[in-house]
């Protein structure tokens, strides 16, 4: 969890979860001026990946999700593409970059830990939601 350093101190939220060697889960949050955010990620045992973020109120995010196919994320069972409170969503070098605005959110898929060499070779267009 950090602040994106263009704006206000924590008006515009970057999540960027990074899981590692020895890690299945980790969780955090941090009190602001606007509320509460959070965020956890879960790796489970069949290869799937848990990420749950609330955004507290008059704030937006930046959340990547690492290990992640743009086509495969769910939010809340639903496809990125028709999950609310999602304004925008593509692939980068780590897996998915969203923008996501105030709210509670559980993102799921299945991780791919070599994201970024398929990414290098395998761009798909970024999808405007």
């Amino acid at each position: 969890m950090d602040t994106d350093e263009k704006g206000a101190g924590y008006k515009r939220i970057i999540i960027r979860p990074q899981p590692g060697e020895g890690l299945s889960w980790a969780e955090g949050s941090l009190e602001t001026m606007y509320g509460t955010v959070r965020s956890r990620w879960e790796k489970a045992e069949n290869g799937r990946m848990a990420i749950r973020v609330t955004i507290p109120a008059n704030t937006t995010a930046e959340i990547v999700l690492p290990g992640a196919a743009l086509e495969t994320v769910k939010e809340n069972g639903v496809l990125l593409e028709y999950a609310g409170g999602i304004s925008h969503a593509g692939p980068c070098d780590e897996g998915v970059r969203l923008e996501a605005g105030s709210g509670d959110y559980r993102f799921e898929y299945e991780y791919i830990p070599e994201t970024r060499s398929i990414r290098k070779e395998e761009r798909i267009d970024e999808m405007a939601i």
